[in-house]
């Protein structure tokens, strides 16, 4: 039964996610992400990742999508041109999509099934507490560089956002 859940979710977490990019209104794109993010935290449920899919609704689904709804209300949405001058880029785009999903396949099936299958996650769960402790000691050990980078991303992103944001309505 577990089995057909999670088809189920990943399912409507991989055609969400293309309906995401095809989308026409960035707004539907928005509402579609959304459905993204919650598929997606029902499979970290799955996964007995509670934390993680907490964390996923919280910060993804919460505070990233207000994030995206406030940079489109401040982005004058009538003013940008239709894709008109993108239309010679598609066959290309397509080929690659469908390079790139092959390649994703390939990996899923050459190394992440194995590593499902032995657990690591539960090993390590085992040995040194819950999901949140594992998650936390890998994130400040062995992990703690690249979180540190995204972060000082994410912070260099808002900056940008709100000097972008200024500059257009002093030019206004």
């Amino acid at each position: 039964m577990s089995e057909l859940f999670f088809l189920v979710f990943s399912l409507v977490a991989v055609v969400a996610a293309w309906r995401v990019v095809a989308a026409k209104h960035i707004i539907h794109a928005v509402l579609w992400l959304v459905v993204t993010f919650f598929s997606t935290a029902c499979l970290f449920v799955m996964l007995e990742a509670e934390f993680l899919a907490a964390i996923q609704i919280l910060v993804y689904a919460g505070a990233i999508i207000i994030l995206y709804v406030f940079a489109i209300m401040l982005v004058n949405v009538k003013d940008l041109a239709p894709e008109a001058h993108f239309h010679h880029h598609r066959r290309l785009a397509k080929w690659l999509g469908v390079i790139i999903f092959a390649e994703l396949g390939i990996v899923v099936l050459r190394h992440f099934i194995p590593l499902l299958a032995k657990g690591p996650l539960a090993a390590q769960q085992a040995e040194w507490g819950g999901n949140s402790e594992v998650i936390g000691r890998f994130l400040f050990t062995d992990f703690v560089l690249p979180f540190e980078l995204v972060s000082i991303i994410l912070l260099v992103s808002i900056i940008g956002a709100v000097v972008l944001a200024v500059n257009q309505e002093r030019r206004a």
